[in-house]
């Protein structure tokens, strides 16, 4: 178990914690002001603005699942625009 002190584990007792229970427990969902943020500016196009707030979010939460997976959405959003553009300036 993550939560047991005495497992043998390169994690923290904190870490195994964060690993754990996630962002409720841990980080008393301070960043959730910033994940409405976030989510705001990925459905207006806002990418850089959004992953400015994404990595913030991280700083806060490392393993925040929201802002990982908006940074994944929002790369995929980014390569997609660049190929877009590729293939229009050929």
């Amino acid at each position: 178990r993550l939560s047991a002190e005495e497992a043998d584990s390169t994690l923290t007792y904190s870490e195994k914690i964060l690993a754990f229970y996630g962002q409720s427990f841990n980080s008393e969902e301070k960043e959730f002001l910033l994940t409405m943020d976030m989510g705001k500016f990925q459905r207006e196009g806002r990418y850089e603005e959004c992953m400015k707030k994404v990595e913030e979010v991280l700083q806060i939460n490392p393993l925040n699942l929201e802002a990982l997976i908006t940074a994944s959405n929002v790369l995929y959003a980014m390569v997609m625009m660049l190929i877009v553009l590729r293939l229009y300036i050929k």
